[in-house]
């Protein structure tokens, strides 16, 4: 599968560029707008074909690049003003956790770091981050669970994509029958891939489901959307993957924009289901981010994505301590604050 992104005035002239590009068996992937230096606006496409052409490599590829990711970073906040304490509870985290980190940080005063170096170095002590391969290794079914409205599909969908990207083959499930439009999503994402996402309602579904994908090297199983305080949808959806009979690895995928004191409730809500990993999304519509402390801190689970939009392919990053740092130095603010 080859992407590309590419950028153009309107939509009009966007799809003349995809159609010379890519041919009539493009697909479109997602649109947004951008905002040049100059003001202007323009429409960013990014779309997707099975048509390879020499010397182009399987990847996303950027035509004109009028638009930098980095400007959507806030500019770093002035280490002199504040101290880690005071980034720590601006941010919402919690008093223990903010303890533990400065206590560390006071240790390192005298070692000539910055505070955002020191913090880095403490979180990466205090958060058991993960790297990709740890976090999705091969040959597993990979379960996705978390509230309704977390990001489970359009995250599911991105890390389809990227492994796709990297000559992985892919299969996706949807055990997601209930919500309108909820098998639809994925399979809409699937069939841009040109791959099929089956509908398993029970466990016979997923047997005659299984000869079809066992040979993948990623398998991807999206889940309904539960309530982390209703006890008898959380042991509905447990029973339900505990009859196919396969060992999974499971991720707990959570919004960081939930209030925060449910949020560091929800590992244990949705313990039964002994996830390994945390994927935090939405942290573009975070103004705090210490709920995602929190519940990372707390938790003990490994954690490696998080996504900040909801653009397939785009908008999902590792994250690391230094990631996390860096965004935590920044006192968060409304967009219209000075």
């Amino acid at each position: 599968m080859r992407l590309r992104k590419f950028t153009a005035p309107n939509m009009k002239e966007a799809l003349v560029l995809v159609k010379n590009e890519l041919g009539d068996d493009a697909v479109i992937l997602s649109t947004k707008k951008m905002k040049a230096a100059d003001g202007s606006f323009a429409l960013e496409i990014t779309a997707a074909t099975d048509r390879s052409t020499p010397n182009t490599p399987s990847q996303i590829e950027d035509t004109v690049n009028l638009f930098s990711r980095e400007q959507k970073a806030a500019p770093k906040a002035k280490e002199a003003q504040h101290s880690i304490a005071d980034f720590l509870k601006a941010h919402g985290v919690h008093t223990d956790i903010t303890a533990k980190i400065v206590k560390a940080a006071d240790a390192l005063a005298d070692t000539g770091f910055a505070h955002s170096d020191t913090l880095e170095m403490v979180l990466g002590k205090l958060i058991p981050f993960a790297n990709p391969a740890q976090t999705l290794p091969k040959k597993q079914l990979h379960v996705f669970v978390g509230p309704t409205g977390a990001g489970k599909t359009t995250t599911i969908s991105k890390l389809a994509i990227e492994k796709k990207l990297s000559g992985a083959k892919i299969a996706l499930i949807s055990l997601d029958f209930l919500k309108v439009g909820g098998y639809e999503q994925l399979a809409t994402f699937a069939g841009a891939m040109k791959e099929k996402a089956y509908l398993v309602r029970e466990q016979a579904d997923f047997a005659d489901t299984w000869p079809h994908i066992q040979s993948a090297d990623y398998i991807f199983v999206d889940t309904p959307g539960v309530n982390p305080f209703n006890r008898e949808q959380i042991t509905k959806l447990n029973k339900r993957l505990n009859s196919f009979g396969v060992e999974a690895t499971v991720h707990l995928v959570l919004p960081a924009s939930m209030d925060p004191e449910a949020l560091t409730t929800c590992p244990v809500a949705f313990g039964t289901f002994a996830p390994s990993s945390l994927i935090f999304t939405k942290i573009d519509e975070s103004f705090r981010l210490g709920g995602l402390v929190n519940t990372a801190a707390s938790s003990g689970l490994n954690v490696c994505y998080m996504t900040d939009g909801a653009h397939v392919p785009d908008d999902i990053i590792e994250m690391d301590s230094k990631t996390l740092a860096t965004k935590l130095a920044i006192m968060p603010k409304y967009p219209w604050e000075d």
